[in-house]
């Protein structure tokens, strides 16, 4: 590993941390630590070739560390500047951050850059308890916040690759693409490309060698690039101007040139109608609250950008 500063990314080939190893690295001067829990897998090595260049300069590699393993972590995390980590939903998921924190703090880390979800049993009053994925990384930002001075929050809205699950979208026998409604028909909610713009709101857009080379002034500005005297202690949201589902359906209309249609019988959302209105991050911010573009310089993809950046079909794969 070259003598730069190097972040450590937690599970590096999920969408979120996948992002964040590419934006790094071609928007960042940062060496990169992929963890995970099997190197020689072909989700860690099917990195290697997309960053080929990066690999022969010394400034990724792929490091074995298992967040049920406090040892490995520790190993993992030695020597790191930085450290990104969006949890995975799993049973013990809370006892995993918190070990995780355990062990930056006892490295050092200077930076610790966490996607996180807010408590919406807070949020509503105690009224939903039940929103279990939130609740967890609400629990493991609460405990980092307690144990680290130099820690950025990023909350990312709805993902657009949910829109692979039926639950969300499907393609109809007629060959619709239909968007199921995710709470009321009214719903505004934020959205985000979570394999690409979480990301660029932990390291900078995405840009190749020479134009980062060719950048006259400072490169582009996000969590790790502005450090954490800039941005420890401060929360961002990540998603797009908010949008209901016939917006959705009318973008997606309009880059793919194919008919698109909202039933409304789907709500999974429906704890942010009887939240503060007009707010985001979930029902959890007001919109003036939010320094993200005044901050970090960055903003959330459409789903027009989105779908024109990857190709994603309902109902297929990415062309």
């Amino acid at each position: 590993m070259s003598s730069a500063r190097t972040s450590a990314v937690v599970g590096a080939t999920g969408h979120q941390e996948s992002g964040v190893v590419a934006a790094l690295l071609s928007s960042t001067f940062f060496s990169v630590r992929a963890l995970s829990t099997n190197p020689s897998g072909s989700k860690a090595t099917s990195l290697l070739p997309v960053h080929n260049r990066y690999v022969n300069e010394g400034r990724l590699e792929i490091v074995q560390a298992d967040l049920n393993d406090k040892e490995s972590l520790e190993k993992a995390l030695k020597g790191a500047y930085g450290v990104f980590a969006a949890m995975a939903v799993a049973e013990n998921e809370v006892e995993q951050g918190k070990t995780l924190v355990d062990v930056a703090k006892a490295e050092g880390i200077e930076h610790f850059v966490y996607s996180s979800l807010p408590s919406i049993a807070k949020a509503s009053g105690g009224k939903y308890t039940h929103v279990v994925p939130f609740e967890h990384k609400a629990e493991i930002e609460q405990y980092a916040k307690e144990k680290l001075d130099n820690m950025t929050v990023l909350i990312p809205g709805a993902f657009y690759s949910n829109f692979e699950l039926p639950l969300y979208a499907r393609r109809g026998d007629d060959g619709i693409a239909i968007f199921n409604v995710v709470g009321s028909i009214d719903l505004q909610l934020g959205w985000v490309d979570d394999g690409h713009d979480v990301g660029t709101y932990a390291a900078g857009t995405c840009l190749s060698s020479s134009s980062l080379a060719g950048l006259i002034g400072s490169p582009p500005t996000a969590a790790f690039t502005k450090g954490p005297a800039v941005t420890a202690g401060k929360t961002y949201p990540i998603e797009a101007p908010c949008c209901t589902m016939d917006d959705i359906a009318a973008q997606d209309e309009a880059v793919i040139g194919e008919k698109a249609m909202v039933p409304s019988f789907k709500y999974v959302f429906s704890y942010v109608n009887e939240l503060e209105p007009d707010s985001i991050c979930h029902g959890t911010m007001r919109p003036e609250e939010d320094k993200s573009f005044e901050d970090l310089g960055v903003k959330a993809s459409s789903f027009k950008a989105f779908l024109e950046r990857t190709g994603f079909r309902i109902g297929g794969e990415a062309k």
